[in-house]
């Protein structure tokens, strides 16, 4: 894509036209909406009403793949209007002259059916290429090379996104068979919808005049997943000359378009449309930042991934709110911070979740104050060992009364087993994390030789004994106690879970699915009032 700034003109948002305003984009541009946002009707202002430069060539997402058997060609021109505008004879403002016959006067709801006009016209173009090198031929001494047709660059692009097959054209037609089995050869009307919106999307797009825009209504219709951004990639770098506009729901497909400008369409109220200019933002994953703006619910940053555990009990814990898993705690943090700061354009009140680790209470409260709630569990995989959660899960199998009671105190046995075995390891480990924490406090604003000196000795004068043996004291101490809350909020191991399975008649590892169960089948309200219980209560905030 060149270098030089295309520009899109919008209707200005929250005003109705015709108050315009320019996006400017060196690459494509993505208008992203929910169904209901008026991603369609802003498609047909831009192409039928707005003051954009150059020809705009929509391609709508409601449109007939019916391709026909065979067509003839005719002279160019009256190909190229008829393909333009519907109609090769009529002679009047090109607007009026598309609503009325390529839009049907019906220019949001209309079915487009124009894939013979297309078809047409690619034959048409290539026959007049084809005469024209033919005479020059004649006339020439030696060799010339043969022309780049329309309909030949629509064959190269076809069969780069399916190498599988090959397109066979001539005589007004195209046929359509496995590369290197004649005898699969069968006519391009009986093509897979795929293999027809393919041809019929790189034909339109070659198609448009020359510096045009080119918006296209859900891009992804039809496509394979695996496909789109390879068509669309190679289409776009055809026509540098031309701006692409995508109208879509499709996160995914969003992100994919790496060097586009992101518009995220709110609302359309019948006049006018509610949008703003996606901002770059390397703190949050662009799919992520693409989902959450197209939220209505505040947003909850989350450690993990979707398939984690983060994302799975989030997710039933605060039904009124958008989980947004964006990895590990410093990303949480750093979303939360930084989707706070654009409050201007969202509007949404935004938290972060994240594991306890080895934070003390001060980082926790420091945490609290900036929106990023700590869970009072070393991992989100302890608070599932809470007794609330553990007599839940005994109630679905039938322990009740005295049987959960002893069982949970095989469970702690269990627990307090491991702690004791792996205490040098978890003692050095929360000592070390103490350790970084006190060198984090160098003053990176002092000023001269003896303040730096005095600055770095004063970060590094840590006594790691005494923090040690304070740690030392405080592990033992939980574990002569038998302080199971406290185990759970500073022991982390991830295996803990498998092995309190057997307790309950389970394998190792079952008590985690068997809550996935329960909870997935709608009857484990107990079971998720109990995860509520131990999760952290979300005080009124707006982002800031």
């Amino acid at each position: 894509m060149s270098t030089e700034p295309h520009y899109l003109v919008l209707p200005a948002s929250g005003s109705p036209p015709p108050d315009e305003t320019r996006v400017a984009s060196t690459g494509s541009v993505v208008i992203v909406g929910a169904n209901g946002s008026g991603k369609t009707r802003l498609g047909e202002w831009i192409e039928l009403r707005s003051s954009q430069e150059g020809e705009v060539r929509r391609i709508s997402a409601q449109k007939s793949l019916i391709l026909p058997v065979e067509v003839t060609s005719r002279s160019i021109d009256r190909a190229q209007t008829a393909l333009l505008y519907g109609n090769e004879e009529v002679q009047m403002d090109k607007n009026m002259l598309r609503t009325r016959y390529r839009w049907a006067r019906q220019p949001v709801t209309h079915l487009l059916n124009d894939y013979e006009q297309l078809l047409v016209y690619l034959f048409s173009e290539a026959n007049e290429k084809n005469a024209r090198y033919v005479e020059k031929q004649k006339q020439a001494a030696e060799r010339l090379e043969p022309p780049q047709t329309k309909l030949s660059i629509t064959k190269r692009i076809w069969e780069e996104i399916l190498p599988h097959r090959e397109l066979i054209i001539g005589g007004g037609k195209i046929e359509t068979m496995v590369r290197d089995a004649p005898h699969t050869l069968y006519n391009g009307a009986e093509m897979s919808d795929g293999e027809r919106v393919i041809f019929y999307l790189v034909g339109q797009v070659l198609s448009t005049p020359e510096g045009g825009v080119i918006v296209i209504d859900e891009p992804e219709l039809h496509l394979h997943r695996s496909i789109q951004a390879s068509l669309w990639d190679t289409v776009e770098a055809e026509r540098t000359d031309c701006l692409f506009v995508y109208l879509t729901h499709d996160l995914d497909f969003a992100a994919s378009r790496v060097a586009a400008t992101k518009v995220c369409l709110k609302s359309y109220d019948g006049q006018g449309w509610d949008w703003f200019e996606v901002p770059v933002n390397n703190e949050v994953p662009e799919e992520v930042f693409l989902e959450i703006l197209g939220s209505r619910k505040p947003i909850v940053f989350v450690e993990g991934d979707k398939g984690s555990w983060d994302y799975f009990i989030f997710q039933k814990v605060y039904p009124e709110f958008t989980i947004a898993p964006c990895g590990g705690a410093d990303s949480v943090i750093h979303a939360t911070r930084s989707f706070s700061s654009l409050a201007h354009l969202h509007r949404h009140a935004c938290y972060g979740i994240i594991d306890r680790d080895f934070r003390d209470d001060e980082q926790v409260g420091w945490l609290r104050d900036r929106g990023v709630l700590v869970l009072d569990y070393s991992e989100i995989e302890n608070l599932l060992l809470s007794e609330a959660v553990l007599h839940a899960i005994a109630a679905h199998l039938h322990i009740l009364g005295d049987d959960f009671s002893s069982r949970f105190e095989r469970i702690k046995d269990i627990i307090f087993e491991h702690m004791t075995h792996n205490e040098e390891q978890l003692v050095s480990s929360i000592t070390a994390s103490k350790v970084e924490k006190q060198l984090k406090n160098f003053d990176a604003t002092a000023e001269g030789k003896a303040a730096l000196e005095n600055a770095l000795e004063s970060a590094a004068s840590v006594d790691v004994s005494s923090l040690y043996e304070t740690t030392l004291a405080d592990v033992d101490d939980i574990i002569s106690r038998r302080n199971y809350p406290r185990a759970l909020q500073i022991y982390n191991d991830k295996g803990l879970i498998s092995e309190v399975s057997p307790v309950f008649g389970l394998k190792p590892g079952e008590v985690a699915e068997y809550i996935k169960r329960v909870v997935s089948s709608g009857e484990g309200d107990d079971l998720v009032e109990a995860l509520v219980q131990q999760a952290p209560s979300i005080p009124p905030r707006q982002c800031n």
